[in-house]
């Protein structure tokens, strides 16, 4: 589902996620199936050439932590230029379906970085940080 992530392949959610999975990432937290779609849907929306390439898979009985690639383009941000953020997850699973995760990836890289108000103060706000 994630190879080509698009409105389209979210039909497929059910076959990858329980019913009553909680997702949570940087931006908020989702319990059961209908949340998470209308999320994805919502973050989807004019969004194109969405891929996800995973990097590292660890699983020990029902649990794991997965790294990825998450290549995106949308007209909102980086003057619809392609953006690349790199994260992880945090999964447990039950009954061979995702029953909750939570991602983890920089939100000011991924969204704040791309919008020109924010964009100097993020870098700002880094760059003094790094002191």
């Amino acid at each position: 589902m994630y190879d080509d992530l698009s409105l389209d392949t979210l039909s497929s959610l059910g076959d990858v996620y329980h019913p009553e999975v909680i997702f949570t990432d940087p931006v908020g937290s989702y319990q059961g199936l209908d949340h998470l779609d209308a999320y994805f849907r919502k973050l989807l929306n004019g969004n194109t050439d969405n891929t996800f390439s995973i990097e590292q898979l660890r699983f020990r009985e029902n649990d794991g932590f997965v790294t990825w690639r998450m290549d995106f383009t949308t007209p909102r941000l980086n003057r619809g230029r392609r953006i690349v953020v790199d994260g992880a997850s945090a999964i447990s699973v039950e009954n061979d379906l995702i029953r909750s995760q939570r991602d983890y990836y920089d939100l000011g890289s991924m969204v704040y970085e791309h919008i020109p108000v924010l964009r100097n103060i993020v870098r700002g706000i880094r760059t003094r940080m790094a002191l």
